[in-house]
């Protein structure tokens, strides 16, 4: 993502774009008093007067669902998934619903997973269709439901969500070549 591609989503009609975290936090300004609840909410951002909203992947909790949550029994995994979206909804302490956005890299995390992740996936579905307070939503409803303006962001770090800069596509013989 970069400032220079707002203008060129928002005349296509997308409405909103997702990528990491790493984006939001080289995004804010320099010094500002920042704790990871600002990452749970979508954030709109103004180029040259074309506007989108931008959700940013809880990085931490993507990954553990690519890379980690596979090695673990399903029903603990799904726990230790569970317990975080709960602590991240009482740091927020009665203050708007935090918006966590789970957003998996582009590979297939699943052939990691015993059965391709079947016993994983039915038990976080289960668990998340029961749960009292956690629920699932698409994009559209989060930004169809907001009340208020939304957070701004006066600059959109450009970037992958790989690190949230260019490295792993720029700079070495390979890429360059």
């Amino acid at each position: 993502v970069s400032p220079e591609v707002v203008p060129i989503f928002a005349a296509a009609g997308l409405r909103y774009i997702a990528t990491d975290e790493a984006q939001l936090f080289r995004s804010l300004p320099q010094g500002a008093q920042v704790t990871r609840g600002v990452l749970h909410q979508p954030f709109t951002v103004e180029v040259e007067g074309a506007r989108i909203d931008v959700f940013f992947r809880d990085h931490e909790i993507s990954d553990l669902i690519g890379f980690t949550y596979a090695r673990n029994p399903a029903p603990v995994a799904v726990d230790d998934f569970i317990g975080r979206l709960e602590a991240i909804a009482a740091r927020a302490g009665g203050g708007p619903t935090p918006t966590v956005s789970i957003i998996l890299d582009g590979e297939n995390p699943w052939e990691a997973y015993p059965q391709s992740g079947q016993a994983f996936l039915e038990s976080l579905y289960a668990r998340l269709t029961q749960h009292p307070k956690v629920r699932t939503t698409l994009p559209s409803e989060v930004l169809d439901a907001r009340t208020g303006p939304a957070p701004k962001l006066d600059t959109l770090h450009s970037g992958s969500w790989i690190g949230g800069d260019y490295a792993v596509w720029i700079g070495h013989a390979i890429e360059n070549a």
